[in-house]
C-alpha cells in the first residue's frame, strides 16, 4: 500500500474499487436468486435495494447479467493486475530516482 503523508494512493482506491466490483458484481452475477434469500445476507441485501431504483436487476435481465458478469470475472482481476505493476514500476521510478538525485546535487553545488 503506498501511503505518502497520510494520504492513501490513487493506486490503492483503484485496487479498493477494483475489489468491490469483482465481489458486489459477482454476487449479483452468479447468484440467480438473491431476491428469495430470507436470511439478510449483506450481499443479497444490497442486490434487493439496488432492485428496487433499476427493475432490470430484479428481473435478471440478461444484458445487465452478462455485463455484470464480464465486470466481476474478467475486468476486475484484469485491473488488480494492472494495479500490481503499476505499483511495480511506480517502486522501479522512485528507486532509478533516488539513485540519480545525489548526482545531480554534487553536480549543482560544483
Amino acid at each position: 500500500m503506498l501511503v505518502v503523508a497520510g494520504r492513501v494512493s490513487k493506486v490503492d482506491k483503484w485496487a479498493f474499487t477494483r475489489l468491490t466490483n469483482i465481489i458486489l458484481e459477482g454476487y449479483f452475477a452468479f447468484s440467480p436468486e438473491f431476491y428469495k434469500d430470507k436470511t439478510g445476507f449483506c450481499m443479497a441485501e444490497v442486490w434487493k435495494e439496488y432492485s428496487k431504483g433499476d427493475s432490470r436487476y430484479a428481473g435478471r435481465d440478461t444484458a445487465i447479467v452478462t455485463v455484470e458478469g464480464i465486470t466481476s470475472v474478467l475486468e476486475g482481476p484484469a485491473s488488480l493486475v494492472a494495479v500490481g505493476w503499476s505499483n511495480c514500476i511506480l517502486n522501479w521510478f522512485s528507486k532509478v530516482k533516488s539513485r540519480f538525485e545525489p548526482e545531480q546535487m554534487q553536480s549543482q553545488q560544483s
